[in-house]
């Protein structure tokens, strides 16, 4: 929330039109948001039924279809602004000065969906394992890492191309350590499996 709500601030500080065709990229964001949410809470639920039934290894499959599925969601969302601009945006305003070149910005969707599609279905799965401090701990090194310098340079050289990129180099810290606790953690689940087979006599 902190990482979006800076973002919306340095907008603002790059002018009217600026400020609101971020806004503009960001309700499509959150449109998006909205179909991920359901599959994220999807996996949750799955996740938490399958580590309490002792059904590990439908992890992965889970994992594998997920992402899959909700990246189809993202990149759908972000082809339709990209290829489609003065028709998708023509819907939220009639301010030709605003959607004229928006599209010039319409790319960042491409990244942005892309990371918080995958690291949406990665939340659901730990939190369906009640290991919900995964998440605030990466939430946090990905604000610092990843969002904060390119943020400021962002702000020093008034450039809205790299606000647009701290906002995916958040995304994709985020996603990137999530994907790292999901094979420790897929790894973890692996080694604590029994070994069936006849006992091994003297």
């Amino acid at each position: 929330m902190a990482t979006f709500t800076i973002f919306g601030n340095l907008s603002a500080t790059m002018g009217t039109v600026l400020f609101t065709q971020n806004t503009l990229l960001m309700q499509i964001g959150q449109m998006s948001v909205y179909f991920t949410n359901g599959l994220g809470y999807a996996v949750e639920t799955l996740s938490g039924n399958f580590k309490g039934q002792g059904e590990k290894e439908k992890f992965i499959p889970l994992v594998r279809v997920s992402v899959a599925s909700s990246l189809l969601v993202g990149f759908s969302f972000a082809a339709a602004c990209v290829f489609f601009p003065q028709n998708i945006f023509g819907l939220l305003t009639n301010h030709t000065e605003i959607t004229s070149d928006i599209n010039t910005y319409a790319w960042g969707l491409i990244f942005l969906l892309a990371f918080s599609s995958a690291s949406t279905m990665l939340e659901g799965y730990f939190l369906g394992l009640a290991q919900g401090d995964i998440i605030r701990n990466v939430s946090s090194i990905a604000t610092v890492v990843g969002f904060a310098p390119s943020a400021i340079a962002a702000w020093y050289f008034h450039n809205n191309h790299i606000l647009w990129l701290s906002v995916s180099l958040f995304l994709f810290a985020k996603t990137a350590l999530l994907a790292v606790y999901l094979a420790k953690s897929l790894s973890s689940d692996a080694n604590t499996e029994p070994v069936s087979g006849a006992p091994v006599g003297n």
